[in-house]
């Protein structure tokens, strides 16, 4: 690809953008910029990427204009690496521009007055299914939160959305003895959205309110407590974490901080995932290397405007329930998916390292593999779904659907011969030595072996 450019700082005149196809190459990319004074000019090369055009395409004046202060930013330096991620930048915001402005039978009648939420109202949003121990910790945890007045944050929420669990997680959440509030009546909140029956308030945690569904996974459950929440910011947690006293504070002051420094809410934050298998005291687990993540948007721990929640949902189309897409009904996917979508509508991201959440996962043991190697055949399942919605490269890479994967895996598991039952005996004699660990590590290829699996039997059913 070949990019032609001028710019200038000030503001944007006129914009062009032509993409032509070639037998020897990709294709290039044409652009050119009319500027009132000064001009520069550049050529260079432009990978492929997720977020090119493909098509010929003429944007307007009138929409650029929307997205002065992005391009100014990228044009102050007037280098060849800004217009390296300008460009990308200006293509996916021009595919979200395209969908709403020449199809608008297909956006969702989403945005109304409930959907610009309360302000300084934050809602904490988490599905759940069958883990109440840890849950509880969850709950107290985020009862416990300190100082979040500071940052701007007047109050906040708590929907727990119990997704069919049968370990008795909502009578245990409505009441302290057991049974449900019978006193709930039928309400509206301030901004016009029904609240009652179906949610109902906690006589444990003060700030917890309790939704429930049958059995439908975690993206359904995520757009249900969506669907009945308050805030003008969400923030989305599993049901696993516990978090820091001050998780909300750092969370509200990082994310409004930059609310008023870019003058948009475009900005969403980051916190840190810490894994852990210490139930009795999570928060004492400390930081790992490989705790980190690469994931643009995870609902592990993440804070975000409601606004471009309702952007991002409109992309799904008039059929949307809300900002996850409820085909997602196994596991895997649902969150990164969305996280594409952000990406389209100029979503921005900002890493919080002082918003700490401690990931407790049991301890490994051979018992788990059933449900582990479930896990990884929904996962590849869904996989497919996910690329034949986004058919990007980057998302070939996320849900391994590349050669090189199915390479790596073959080599690794022998083709299938090294699996669960031939490496029980290790497996089992790792744990027993006190190394879980190392044997979860040893397992590691055979689940992904499964994950690959799954997926080319996925892509054969749908041929």
């Amino acid at each position: 690809m070949l990019l032609q450019a001028s710019s200038h700082s000030s503001y944007i005149s006129a914009f062009s953008l032509q993409f032509t196809s070639c037998p020897a190459v990709h294709g290039f990319v044409s652009i050119n910029f009319d500027v009132s004074s000064g001009s520069g000019s550049g050529c260079f090369p432009v990978a492929r990427n997720p977020y090119c055009i493909l098509g010929p395409v003429s944007l307007r004046k009138r929409w650029l204009m929307k997205t002065q202060k992005t391009t100014e930013e990228f044009m102050d330096k007037s280098s060849e690496n800004s217009f390296r991620r300008f460009i990308p930048l200006l293509a996916s915001k021009h595919r979200a521009w395209t969908l709403q402005k020449k199809n608008p039978e297909r956006v969702s009648p989403f945005i109304d007055e409930f959907n610009k939420g309360e302000e300084a109202l934050w809602s904490v949003i988490i599905p759940t299914y069958n883990r109440l121990p840890i849950l509880t910790k969850c709950l107290k945890a985020l009862e416990e939160q300190k100082d979040y007045q500071v940052s701007g944050i007047r109050n906040y929420e708590i929907i727990v959305i119990d997704d069919g669990s049968t370990d008795g997680t909502v009578q245990f959440l409505l009441d302290s003895e057991g049974g449900p509030d019978e006193n709930c009546t039928y309400q509206w909140n301030s901004a016009g959205h029904p609240h009652g029956p179906g949610i109902l308030s906690s006589k444990r945690f003060p700030h917890v309110k309790v939704l429930q569904q049958e059995h439908g996974g975690a993206a359904r459950a995520r757009n249900m407590g969506f669907s009945y929440s308050r805030g003008s910011v969400i923030v989305f947690i599993d049901s696993d974490l516990v978090v820091v006293n001050e998780f909300l504070k750092e969370h509200g002051r990082i994310l409004y901080n930059c609310f008023q420094r870019r003058g948009d809410e475009r900005t969403f934050t980051y916190g840190r995932v810490i894994n852990t298998n210490n139930f009795d005291n999570p928060q004492s687990e400390p930081f790992k290397f490989t705790d980190n993540s690469a994931a643009f948007f995870a609902t592990g721990n993440v804070a975000i405007s409601r606004r471009y929640l309702i952007e991002a949902a409109n992309l799904l189309g008039e059929l949307s329930e809300g900002p996850f897409d409820s085909n997602f009904s196994e596991y895997g996917w649902e969150d990164l998916e969305l996280g594409v979508r952000l990406r389209q509508v100029g979503a921005r991201i900002k890493h919080v390292p002082s918003a700490v959440g401690y990931h407790w996962h049991p301890s490994f043991n051979y018992d788990q593999l059933p449900m582990r190697i479930e896990q990884e055949k929904q996962r590849g399942r869904n996989g497919v779904y996910f690329h034949r919605k986004h058919p990007y490269l980057n998302v070939r890479l996320m849900i391994q659907m590349t050669p090189i994967h199915q390479i790596l895996w073959f080599l690794l598991t022998l083709g299938g011969l090294l699996n669960e039952k031939t490496l029980a005996p290790f497996i089992r004699a790792l744990v027993s030595w006190g190394q879980p660990q190392l044997a979860e590590a040893l397992i590691s290829p055979i689940l992904n072996w499964y994950t690959v699996q799954a997926m080319n039997e996925e892509i054969r059913e749908l041929r």
